[in-house]
């Protein structure tokens, strides 16, 4: 082989080198979902679209119930298979509804949702569809089913919102009252709705 064929080879491996650096540094590991750097880094630009263009904006934030528990119930392999099954149709579901919108893993169990173009209400039925779809969802591990339920805090863009923190503040505040109040739920501006489960 010649000194050519080397050099390009090695360009090439490189070049993949660098693809798969650049995912891993924007997508969790686990899910593939975009991770925290990409949904601060996207939000912001989200924000300041929005502002230019006058366009609604919306956060959804969930996390998903009793975690912890499935963790020391069923095993932390288990919880893996949790993670990757509820963001797999956190993301089917979101991108059925709304093909622009971005779906992020920021936390174990948690993950946002930022849908430009939205309002509170279309928001609040997306996140009602989402939550529904989890606790309809038959999940198993090792032939045994997890129960599995998802609270969500919605929030949109208003006119005093000067960062994105302002809009996040809400939409963790709406997610902690849907968790006190009794999980499996969603919560826009303080007013609970129960997600069904059949």
């Amino acid at each position: 082989m010649s000194t050519f064929y080397w050099a390009l080879k090695l360009i090439y491996q490189d070049n993949q080198l660098l693809v798969v650096l650049s995912k891993n540094a924007s997508h969790d590991y686990l899910t593939g979902l975009l991770n925290q750097r990409m949904y601060e880094a996207d939000f912001h630009r989200q924000l300041k679209i929005a502002r230019q263009q006058a366009t609604p904006l919306s956060l959804v934030a969930f996390d998903i119930d009793y975690f912890k528990e499935i963790n020391d119930h069923h095993g932390h392999v288990a919880g893996n298979q949790v993670l990757v099954e509820v963001s797999t149709a956190l993301k089917r579901v979101s991108q059925g509804y709304q093909s622009d919108s971005r779906l992020y893993r920021v936390g174990g169990e948690e993950f946002n949702l930022v849908l430009p173009n939205n309002d509170r209400k279309s928001a609040e039925q997306l996140a009602l569809k989402c939550c529904e779809t989890i606790a309809n969802s038959v999940i198993q591990y090792k032939g045994v089913r997890i129960s599995v339920t998802l609270s969500a805090g919605v929030s949109d863009l208003t006119q005093s919102d000067k960062q994105v923190v302002d809009l996040y503040l809400r939409a963790d505040h709406n997610l902690y009252l849907s968790k006190q109040r009794g999980r499996n739920r969603v919560t826009v501006d303080g007013k609970t709705i129960v997600a069904n489960k059949r």
